[in-house]
């Protein structure tokens, strides 16, 4: 034999159950003979006020925590890109210095070799370092 879910006769007895948030002053009222569930009402739509105001209270502290995160990010993004553009342009001009300084020796060596050969007497051996 299964016991029935429900009481298919009235009881004249009620029972109400909050579930979900977090109890303050209790999560369960019943109707006794000495105090009807009427008489609790108050109370119940206390605790239910109560849960909708702490259930608020974590929403908002969740959203902070979420717009913390998000400034954390952007603000990490922002290093990052400030870093790379940084490296970026150190990279750039080290190699602008360094084809500088190849084409400075370029220049000093063929103005050396010219200098050479406009130092050579005329002849043969001019003409063959000058090709």
């Amino acid at each position: 034999m299964r016991i029935p879910r429900f009481d298919y006769t009235p009881a004249n007895r009620l029972r109400l159950i909050l579930r979900g948030g977090t109890a303050h002053r209790g999560s369960e009222w019943t109707d006794h003979p000495g105090r009807p569930l009427e008489d609790q009402l108050a109370e119940i739509a206390q605790e239910v006020d109560l849960r909708g105001e702490a259930a608020e209270r974590n929403r908002h502290a969740d959203e902070q925590a979420q717009e913390a995160v998000q400034q954390s990010w952007e603000s990490a993004a922002h290093k990052a890109r400030a870093a790379y553009t940084h490296a970026y342009r150190i990279k750039h001009l080290e190699e602008q210095a360094d084809a500088w300084h190849q084409i400075k020796r370029l220049t000093e060596y063929v103005t050396a070799v010219r200098n050479h050969a406009t130092s050579l007497p005329p002849g043969q051996e001019r003409t063959e370092i000058e090709a």
